[in-house]
């Protein structure tokens, strides 16, 4: 009998993946969008009091356990991958959804300070 021993992951955890992948695409976005505006001495100051908000939701960055990472480094790109805590499927379905809240609303923060070049 070959057994792998290895679970499948759930569909609630195949979901907070997929949530995760796009929140990981709107941060590289947001820091390519980040680095131009901080070439604008008009605007460096909000860009970079942006980019600390953006520091500070990659460090509770946190990925689901079996899973490849689907992201590009960039040059700035240096969060480490935090290892899941102990949740449930349904408590990291929801704190995936929660962080891609959080990116989403620093992208239009970042949209809006765009929108003043």
């Amino acid at each position: 009998m070959a057994c792998s021993g290895k679970q499948e992951p759930s569909e609630l955890l195949i979901k907070a993946n997929g949530i995760h992948v796009a929140s990981v695409k709107l941060q590289e976005e947001i820091e390519n969008d980040l680095d131009s505006l901080k070439k604008l001495p008009e605007l460096k100051p909000q860009a970079d009091s942006l980019a600390e908000v953006l520091e500070n939701w990659e460090a509770a960055l946190i990925e689901i356990e079996g899973f490849e990472h689907e992201h590009e480094h960039s040059e700035h790109h240096h969060h480490k991958h935090s290892p899941a805590p102990d949740m449930t499927d349904v408590q990291m379905l929801e704190y995936q959804q929660n962080t891609k809240s959080a990116i989403v609303e620093l992208q239009e923060s970042v949209l809006k300070l765009k929108s003043k070049k």
